[in-house]
């Protein structure tokens, strides 16, 4: 297992076909995507205070709201949900 330093894969130097030469085969950069979901967050809300669309999603709401449903498994939940929660 490998952890990149702060940066992420870039900062590292290493590419994934040097880590698979290495012998490394799971790499974990928790700290990337925390960012990213930051940076996105303070975006959206700035965007709504100046009362504007969300510069990543734009007008693309309904589809997002859709891939967002897909990714979490949200049918497969819910029918999860309507077999074993009491009526």
């Amino acid at each position: 297992m490998y952890m990149p330093p702060a940066g992420g894969m870039v900062a590292s130097g290493l590419t994934l076909a040097d880590m698979d030469g290495l012998g490394i085969r799971l790499v974990v950069d928790a700290q990337t995507p925390m960012l990213a979901l930051h940076r996105a967050l303070r975006d959206s809300y700035a965007a709504i205070l100046k009362g504007e669309a969300d510069p990543l999603v734009g007008a693309s709401i309904l589809a997002e709201d859709k891939a967002l449903k897909a990714s979490a498994g949200l049918e497969t939940l819910l029918e999860v949900e309507r077999r074993t929660v009491e009526k």
